[in-house]
């Protein structure tokens, strides 16, 4: 079992390596989290050495604040060094305002893991 599990790790970082940065680090995510938080968030794009990552809410995202170390050691595996940092932002805001830009009056902070 190890074996196989070894070999598709290869394979899986062999696929990376052919592909544009962006569009890696992008694809592993799931690999990097896990498929339960993978089903619960989407990352968004890579550029500059940051992951953009979607979270469905709050508390979602302090909780992946504190793995975000863990998050970034897995990208790295899988990727290389050029994953500086994830940054978690909130899917949806109360006052209608898109994904990624504070609104008014919030005080809500990207991961700078």
């Amino acid at each position: 079992m190890q074996q196989a599990q070894n070999g598709l790790q290869r394979v899986m970082r062999q696929l990376l390596a052919e592909m544009p940065v962006e569009e890696a680090v992008v694809r592993a995510w799931p690999l990097a989290c896990g498929s339960a938080t993978a089903a619960r968030t989407e990352a968004l794009g890579f550029a500059g050495g940051v992951l953009t990552v979607r979270v469905p809410n709050r508390e979602w995202m302090a909780n992946l604040r504190e793995l975000a170390g863990t998050y970034l050691a897995a990208l790295r595996g899988h990727c290389g060094e050029a994953v500086r940092r994830i940054d978690f932002v909130l899917a949806e805001q109360p006052d209608g305002v898109p994904a990624g830009e504070p609104g008014p009056g919030l005080n809500w902070v990207r991961s700078r893991r």
